[in-house]
């Protein structure tokens, strides 16, 4: 069975930080009910579900009561574009949803500024710094983070940034 390797003992009581699903604009294997029923099947304890795109907790509630109600089902958000970038209030409902699945937030991934200027693309991106200072919403997601007791992600930013944003998150 090609899952033959998904059954290994390692798998008991894993949490998978970082399960991406389908529907997406990316071929995805799963859906996250079948991601969520796996992980279950094979003694996990719980997934992040993650979509460049959209926020994640919502979705994870509902696989929590409809496909594994033995597994620990989080959301995630990631501020790229369709987030609206650095965006604390997309931050605050994600952490408000019902049910309280929200847990990481990642920083731009595919929309960070690092990624779009070093692939050579011209299309829309996030930006978290200019002229070396993080922008002052990058902090106010940092509190958000604080407040509702969120997991940060620095996701596809520069290096320097990520050292800004991280120095930024442990004060």
């Amino acid at each position: 069975s090609p899952d033959r390797k998904l059954r290994d003992p390692i798998q008991n009581g894993a949490i998978d930080i970082h399960a991406h699903f389908g529907p997406d604009t990316y071929k995805r294997q799963w859906d996250a009910f079948e991601i969520a029923r796996r992980a279950q099947e094979y003694g996990m304890r719980g997934l992040v579900l993650k979509s460049h795109w959209s926020e994640t907790a919502t979705l994870a509630e509902l696989a929590h009561r409809y496909a594994a109600p033995e597994v620990e089902e989080f959301g995630g958000l990631v501020l790229n574009t369709t987030i609206g970038g650095i965006n604390p209030m997309a931050v605050r409902a994600f952490a408000e949803i019902e049910g309280r699945r929200a847990k990481v937030v990642w920083m731009p991934t595919h929309d960070a500024q690092h990624e779009v200027t070093v692939l050579k693309q011209q299309r829309p991106f996030v930006r978290v710094s200019r002229d070396g200072a993080l922008l002052p919403q990058v902090f106010d997601v940092l509190d958000l983070i604080k407040h509702y007791d969120l997991t940060l992600a620095t996701g596809h930013v520069s290096p320097a940034e990520m050292l800004m944003i991280v120095a930024a998150a442990q004060e």
